[in-house]
Order: C-alpha cells, then structure tokens, then sequence
C-alpha cells in the first residue's frame, strides 16, 4: 500500500518543524559549549589559586636571602634598625656594604619565637663590633635568629655568641 503524498501545506509545516529541530539543537550544542568553556574557566582559576596558594611564603620556611639576584643599590638608614630590611636591599648588602666589603646581616624573629629581654641587646653588641654587620628583625623567617653572607646562611633557635662570631669571621 502507498503512503498518500503530503500536500504542499503539510510539507511546508514538516520542513518549518525540521528547521526549528534544527535550531533548537544548535541552540542546546550552544549552550552546551558555553558550559564547557565556563567550566573550563573554572577548573583553570580553581587550579591557578591552588598553585599560588601551596607555593608561598606561608606554606614554606622562610628565610632569609643569600644571593644578590634582584638586589637594588641601596642600603639602609643605619646598619642596626628595629624595622625589617627590604629583600632587595638584603641582597645589595650581601653584595657589598659602603666600605666595599661583602656585609652579614644577622636578623632575629621575635614575632613567632619567644625572646629573651637580652637578646636584641646581645645581638647589637656584636653588630656594633664589626661595621660589615647589619642587624634587623626578620618577622616571617622560621628560624629565631639567622646570619647570612653571600651564600651562606646559619640559622639559631637560641643565642649562642660563639657561632654567630664565629660565622662572621669567616665571611
């Protein structure tokens, strides 16, 4: 038996409902593109954040520089400061100080460590006694006292007068 033959009013209507299948599934592929790029937006700023977070200073032990990589030519107001010393300012010491001569800075960290009321006094005396040595805080170092020279770095959790001279006379 033979299928009747649709009239022109029936084909127009199947080919108007075609054309609206059509757009409507160009629509949903839209959609769903637009979805993925969004979730891809997601995933890549999701896993931007984790990076930046799981690589700073605070998952870390921080310490202080031994290089002069990004040193600006600078130096502090006074070489014994009770204000923490600028990274890049670290390293041009470390490069070397106004007498030409490679500098240490010994740096103590009373923020998170517990410090003895002498401390800072003992650490002065001996910056004093050497004009290459610089003295400052350290708040976000996770050592209580640290001495670096040119790539070298001794790290303290007590005051012990001995290393500390004995690390300045060999730099």
């Amino acid at each position: 038996m033979q299928e009747p033959v649709p009239s022109q009013r029936e084909r127009k209507k199947q080919r108007k409902l075609e054309r609206k299948a059509e757009w409507t599934r160009q629509q949903n592929q839209g959609q769903i593109q637009k979805r993925l790029i969004i979730l891809a937006v997601i995933v890549v700023a999701v896993g931007s954040m984790y990076w930046i977070f799981s690589s700073t200073p605070h998952n870390l032990n921080v310490y202080p520089p031994t290089d002069v990589e990004g040193h600006i030519e600078s130096y502090p107001p006074q070489r014994i400061s009770r204000q923490p010393i600028p990274i890049a300012v670290q390293k041009h010491i470390l490069e070397h100080t106004p007498a030409r001569r490679p500098g240490i800075i010994l740096q103590y960290n009373c923020q998170k460590f517990a410090c003895e009321p002498e401390l800072i006094e003992n650490l002065t005396a001996i910056a004093q006694s050497d004009n290459h040595v610089y003295l400052a805080p350290y708040p976000s170092m996770a050592a209580k006292i640290a001495v670096t020279a040119l790539g070298k770095l001794e790290t303290l959790e007590q005051y012990d007068e001995e290393k500390i001279k004995i690390f300045i006379a060999g730099n």
